[in-house]
């Protein structure tokens, strides 16, 4: 649309360059002709004239606000004002220009006459933080026909130290000094969402307005910080995991609404653009991932609504990689998507709420509530920035309103939720009380009935136990002291009734003697049997003529045909010893180091062989050694040795060696005597913890 009064102007702007080089008197009659023609033909659009008059403190352009989309972003103020630009301007019609995301670069412009003599000031104001970069042109046409430019830039790519006037918004001064009408242009470009509110005030009315307005958001501020560091309190006290969500959610929700304001651009990173921009959607995302958790811990989802809990669990991941793609990816693409990521999360939260209701979830209700004031809220909050709906309290403050009713709410839901739950417990308690009562009744009445049974049985156990250990005892060898040519001395106690050590004593010379000791794996009933088997293989095969590595082949082999499946092991050691050739032959299967005593030395008898019952193809070797007069043998089991006190320290071998080492001269009573006492001392009050059994010989040589 083509306007004669802008036609005006923009000549008015080129003559006024060619005037300066032209002389003062046909500079002055030119302007006056064109002075002249503007007041002719301004009545013509005089209903697109602003007109600023003293009553009037605050006005919106409105309908006489015109806008033009420049998609190329190259043209600059001179291209503007040129005819064929000028024709593209086109009024916006609406109170506020919404237009949404978009790449292009706008222009807007309108025109403003002040109507009185009174000094007031004025105020610009666009009253939208997040805008990118804003660029401010006023060009002033004074009644001598003279033309002046002012120029200011802001924007939140710019620092915020930039501004003349300190303040949360874009506040531009145009210069109203003469009675002279103004066009004043905006050059806008922004990865945010293009809503352009445009205020005209008066400067002391936009004065007391900001100050109620701050004043506001003071509150607002003071009551989130309130509330966070409230619930921090009872987090750190109770450890519950809700309410570390729920901090995280309102600290999160207390700077996204900061950076969205502007005042954490004004006073925390003025200097820090980039992170200016990033910043919003950043805390959108956080407030995101803590809201969802925070939801899906209050409503106990995980048990109510297992599908519910992994929608939950994938939006809180969703807003957290949000929180880390702002710094990688276009702003405008970030805004779009944490713009549908919101609209999304707060309709899950309000259906998953009402879902959780049903189940008669009481703490559910406040919950429903306190999301329901911050949606109304926020519809307000939409509605003023589409233009939909006048400034006004409501409008203003909407989102500032409804989060701040909903933090409450939440706050109360969640005392309410806990003593719920305190309640719950506590009918809990007394019921299982009471269930524990009658069952502790029944239970009395049960367990002295099977007591009775148990003592019967028990009764019949033990009598089984003594007979099973008579039958034990019975088999071990008997009157050695009736054995000639050798001294003889044994001692055996089993760790229970029965156990899993076994000894034999055997002549098979006159003067050659066999002795076997072994030990099963474990000890009562299960080894009991296990020693019983090796005795019956063992009667079999003594007599015959092998030495001690043979007769531990045999054992193998019949041993295993029984207990292979059985994960069952023993270990023996089995020696001859023959007073005429004056000497020992011995094998040992996994056993202990047994000791040979001659004189003043000990004389270690180590293993020849693994233990029995491991299937392996290897066998057991015979070892001799000498075996002279006034030499003793001392055979034992590891429960000798292998015995714990309080402190957990073993009685052990190395201990065992030495004491042997020290009574070497004993008798082979004193050794065994000596060696039960000592182990008593180490243990104490400690119960044994193992079967021990000790074999000690000597041979008589007088009778030979």
């Amino acid at each position: 649309m083509t306007m004669p009064a802008k036609q005006s102007r923009a000549s008015n702007h080129y003559e006024f360059l060619i005037m300066q080089s032209i002389n003062l008197d046909f500079k002055r009659l030119l302007n006056a002709i064109l002075f002249f023609a503007y007041f002719c033909i301004s009545p013509i659009f005089s209903d697109s004239l602003i007109l600023l008059e003293r009553e009037v403190t605050s006005q919106i352009p409105g309908s006489k606000l015109y806008f033009l989309s420049d998609q190329t972003n190259s043209l600059t103020i001179e291209d503007i004002q040129t005819d064929s630009f000028n024709e593209r301007f086109v009024p916006y019609g609406d109170e506020s220009p919404v237009l949404g995301f978009s790449s292009s670069t706008y222009w807007f412009k309108f025109r403003i006459k002040k109507t009185h003599n009174n000094p007031n000031q004025y105020y610009i104001v666009i009253r939208n933080h997040s805008l990118d970069k804003i660029a401010f042109y006023q060009y002033l046409y004074l009644n001598d026909s003279s033309l002046s430019l002012r120029h200011t830039i802001a924007g939140d790519n710019y620092s915020s130290n930039i501004k003349k006037v300190k303040f949360r918004e874009y506040i531009f001064e145009p210069d109203l000094s003469g009675d002279g009408i103004s066009t004043v242009y905006f050059k806008i470009e922004s990865t945010a969402s293009l809503f352009i509110p445009i205020y005209i005030y008066q400067k002391e009315y936009f004065e007391s307005l900001v100050f109620r307005e701050e004043l506001i958001y003071g509150i607002f501020y003071g009551t989130l910080i309130t509330l966070f560091l409230y619930n921090l309190a009872i987090f750190l006290y109770s450890k519950e995991v809700t309410y570390f969500y729920y901090i995280g959610y309102i600290l999160s929700y207390l700077l996204m609404e900061a950076s969205s304001l502007g005042h954490t651009y004004l006073y925390l990173w003025p200097e820090k653009q980039g992170w200016e921009n990033a910043s919003v959607p950043f805390f959108v995302g956080l407030t995101i991932f803590f809201s969802t958790l925070f939801s899906k811990s209050f409503l106990k989802l995980s048990i109510y609504s297992p599908f519910f809990n992994r929608i939950f669990i994938l939006f809180s991941i969703f807003g957290l990689l949000v929180s880390v793609i702002v710094f990688f990816f276009p702003m405008m693409l970030i805004n779009i998507i944490i713009t549908l990521l919101s609209l999304i999360v707060l309709s899950l939260i309000l259906f998953s709420g009402i879902y959780i209701y049903n189940k008669k979830f009481k703490p559910a209700g406040i919950f429903i509530f306190a999301w329901v004031c911050f949606t109304i809220g926020s519809i307000f909050t939409i509605l003023r920035l589409f233009g939909l709906m006048e400034y006004s309290i409501l409008s203003v403050y909407g989102i500032q309103f409804g989060s701040f009713i909903e933090m409450i709410l939440l706050s109360i839901a969640l005392t309410k939720k806990i003593d719920i739950i305190k309640d719950e417990n506590q009918e809990a308690i007394k019921r299982t009380i009471i269930f524990q009562e009658q069952a502790n009744a029944e239970l009395e009445k049960k367990v002295k009935e099977r007591t009775a049974e148990l003592n019967k049985s028990l009764i019949s156990i033990e009598k089984d136990l003594t007979m099973a250990r008579n039958i034990q005892i019975n088999i071990l060898p008997k009157n050695l002291d009736s054995i000639l040519h050798f001294n003889i001395k044994s001692l055996y106690i089993p760790l229970d009734k029965v156990g899993g050590d076994f000894y034999d004593v055997c002549l098979l010379t006159p003067r050659k003697l066999r002795i076997l000791i072994a030990d099963a794996t474990g000890h009562g009933v299960q080894a009991s049997m296990i020693t019983m088997s090796i005795k019956s293989d063992y009667e079999s095969l003594k007599m015959f003529i092998l030495d001690p590595g043979e007769l531990i082949d045999e054992l193998q082999k019949r041993f295993l045909e029984i207990y292979r499946k059985m994960n069952t092991y023993f270990t023996a050691f089995i020696v001859d010893i023959d007073l005429d050739e004056n000497k020992i032959i011995y094998a040992s299967a996994g056993h202990p180091s047994q000791y040979l005593i001659r004189k003043n030395t000990l004389i270690e008898l180590n293993r020849t062989g693994h233990i029995l019952g491991l299937v392996s193809n290897k066998t057991w070797i015979s070892k001799s050694l000498p075996f002279e007069k006034n030499d003793k043998l001392f055979l034992f089991t590891d429960g000798l040795y292998e015995e714990f006190n309080h402190d957990y320290e073993q009685f052990g071998d190395d201990r065992l060696k030495t004491l042997l080492q020290d009574h070497i001269n004993s008798s082979i009573d004193e050794l065994i005597d000596t060696s039960l006492l000592n182990l008593n001392i180490h243990l104490g009050e400690k119960k044994k913890q193992d079967d021990i059994t000790i074999v000690a010989v000597e041979g008589v040589y007088d009778d030979k």
